[in-house]
């Protein structure tokens, strides 16, 4: 029986970051947003109705400001028309940082684009994933192959994902 019974809201802030191994490399370091808020919202489930049961409504750290509002991921998203003006403009060979720069400037800012920089990298990463098409993965092999003619001592192997397709070549 899996019936939800209750849901909770809590604050993006919510809990304290885990413990890291310090004897670790890291690439770089995140920064810490988390302060233990416990500012959330619960909800009690009965028969598909959402009645409220719990409220807390205050806060142990200061809220973001309106001017910085765009920024936060939840208000982030890439509208329909964005999406085509960076298509179309990193198909040209237009580089992400200046199609942004153009988005913001006809947008009149960057409150008014919808989403960051990274995000218009992100889009046009996985649309360039997705355009990989089934030849391509198949061309590297049959390289690999003609390789391996060429010199018995030249080694390849590829790595499938559970779809079974390729992720990695060794």
């Amino acid at each position: 029986m899996d019936e939800l019974i209750r849901h909770s809201f809590v604050c993006s802030r919510e809990g304290f970051k885990l413990f890291i191994d310090l004897s670790k490399e890291q690439n770089y370091e995140k920064l810490d947003t988390r302060c233990g808020c416990q500012a959330q919202i619960v909800f009690k489930v009965e028969n598909a109705i959402y009645e409220n049961f719990q409220v807390i409504i205050e806060h142990n750290h200061s809220l973001i400001e309106s001017g910085q509002r765009h920024l936060i991921r939840s208000a982030r998203k890439i509208h329909n028309t964005s999406k085509g003006v960076i298509k179309s403009m990193a198909d040209a060979g237009i580089r992400a940082n200046k199609t942004f720069a153009y988005l913001v400037n006809e947008a009149g800012g960057y409150q008014n684009v919808g989403f960051i920089a990274s995000d218009c990298h992100n889009f046009i990463q996985v649309e360039r994933s997705k355009r990989i098409a089934a030849g391509d993965g198949q061309s590297l092999i049959n390289y690999f192959k003609h390789k391996q003619i060429e010199n018995p001592m030249f080694f390849y192997t590829v790595q499938v994902d559970e779809e079974n397709r390729m992720t990695n070549f060794f």
